[in-house]
């Protein structure tokens, strides 16, 4: 019996997750040997994406993602040994993010960023620390309640993000 075609397309994404992470395995060994060697981890965070990541007005990075972030920092410096683990903040928005993990620019980027198989291309993710979903924000008398309504109308979106 033939698998049924969304079983097929299933098993293509996950072969497309796999050879993802097999294409990037060596790179997780590199970093922490840089890391161990100059004592700095580099953290990528979005300045104004409030609850998760922000600046306040004494410089310190704040925010859901951020304090992820320096936890996840505090086990790097305990698995490498390390007596102190310098953290480089670097701000970073929606354009930009993905090349600086991308290029090493930065190690880790705290941020409010999805998941897609064609960021998967140029990054690897941890899992899912928050799930959301898109909608469409309208005025309330432009009576317009699906995106079926939206007809041949134009939206704004705000570039290098998923909506």
């Amino acid at each position: 019996m033939a698998a049924p075609e969304s079983v097929l397309a299933c098993v293509a994404v996950c072969l497309i997750f796999v050879a993802g992470a097999l294409a990037h395995a060596a790179e997780p060994a590199r970093t922490l040997e840089r890391i161990k060697a100059d004592g700095t981890l580099r953290l990528g965070y979005r300045a104004g994406a409030a609850p998760f990541s922000f600046k306040e007005r004494d410089g310190s990075v704040r925010g859901y993602s951020a304090e992820l972030c320096a936890r996840v920092a505090a086990s790097i410096q305990k698995r490498l040994g390390l007596a102190t683990l310098k953290i480089d903040w670097t701000a970073l928005d929606a354009a930009d993010r993905l090349d600086a993990v991308a290029r090493g620019k930065v190690d880790i980027e705290c941020g409010t960023t999805t998941i897609s198989l064609s960021r998967y291309e140029q990054v690897d993710f941890s899992v899912p620390i928050f799930v959301d979903g898109g909608s469409v924000l309208t005025a309330v008398a432009s009576r317009l309640d699906r995106f079926g309504d939206l007809g041949g109308r134009r939206i704004a979106v705000i570039s290098a993000t998923t909506t």
